[in-house]
């Protein structure tokens, strides 16, 4: 993990952290083809995130913790004015806020919670705010922008 770091931090230009608990953890990346620094970056985010790891920016720096281990308010928040779908950086964990124009909020997160394909994944939090009928999901830029593309169909005027 040693040297996994010393390449996170070249490319994102931030000190990295390795939480001891997985300092010992191996990731293998193999690509068929040249990539750049920014995609080799976000496949590594990916790769990460795919061994039940976190890379979280914490602004001065780059944490790579357990995904169990990501308390509330850790990631960095990502506003309802800010299109998650333009994000590349797929594997890094991050807050989202939806804001809903039509559909009331309680009513699309307990789709989520009844359905567990929609959003099938352990250790996303999902929760909402009636007052200003807004989703707040923290989980990977991936997920966040699956999320994104269910609410933007979901939410529509009802025709009557």
């Amino acid at each position: 993990m040693a040297s996994l770091a010393l390449q996170i931090a070249e490319w994102s230009g931030k000190p990295v952290w390795i939480d001891p608990k997985v300092a010992d953890q191996k990731i293998t990346l193999v690509t068929g083809k040249a990539v750049t620094e920014k995609e080799a970056y976000d496949l590594l985010a990916i790769a990460i995130f795919e061994q039940k790891l976190a890379m979280v920016d914490r602004t001065s720096y780059i944490a790579v913790i357990s995904l169990s281990d990501i308390p509330n308010g850790d990631a960095p928040i990502i506003g309802p004015d800010e299109d998650v779908l333009k994000r590349t950086d797929r594997g890094m964990i991050a807050v989202k806020i939806y804001q809903l124009r039509y559909g009331k909020a309680s009513d699309i997160v307990d789709a989520f919670r009844r359905d567990g394909e929609l959003i099938s994944a352990q250790y996303a939090k999902i929760g909402f705010d009636d007052a200003s009928n807004q989703i707040i999901v923290m989980y990977n830029i991936g997920t966040l922008q699956r999320i994104q593309r269910i609410i933007d169909a979901l939410d529509r005027k009802s025709v009557v």
